[in-house]
């Protein structure tokens, strides 16, 4: 693999477009500026939970459980799968949003196993859909 040269970090937070350091090219910000990265990332969802309270069952005990028993039941990402791809899923998804509804949420049959990528799609075409 190529060696991408040092680049001056971009900073984050109040240190954006003026932090000094200097980074390696594969990296997204030196380490002070990824603990003000990560504070702000916090404190956007805590926010987040505060207007969607249904997003804390989500860090509930029985929602963990259920996803390591499905994982387990499926492990493959349905989207590879469909693609004739034998890549393992990490998020489970529920098929069609909740938005709320918590019979929906605990809907087993509304559930899929994706991985990172075909998640992260996903969920922004959903986004983009409900803002457009």
């Amino acid at each position: 693999m190529p060696f991408k040269a040092p680049r001056q970090c971009p900073g984050r937070g109040k240190r954006r477009h003026s932090c000094r350091n200097l980074i390696r090219g594969d990296m997204k910000c030196c380490s002070a500026c990824q603990v003000i990265e990560d504070a702000l990332t916090r404190e956007y969802d805590r926010n987040r939970d505060k207007t969607e309270p249904w997003r804390a069952w989500y860090h509930s005990p029985r929602w963990r459980k259920a996803v390591e028993i499905f994982k387990a039941r499926n492990p493959l990402c349905a989207i590879c799968a469909q693609e004739g791809h034998d890549h393992s899923g990490g998020q489970v998804d529920h098929i069609k949003p909740h938005r709320g509804n918590y019979d929906l949420f605990w809907d087993v049959k509304n559930w899929q196993n994706l991985c990172a990528h075909h998640h992260a799609v996903k969920t922004s075409k959903e986004l983009n859909v409900r803002r457009g």
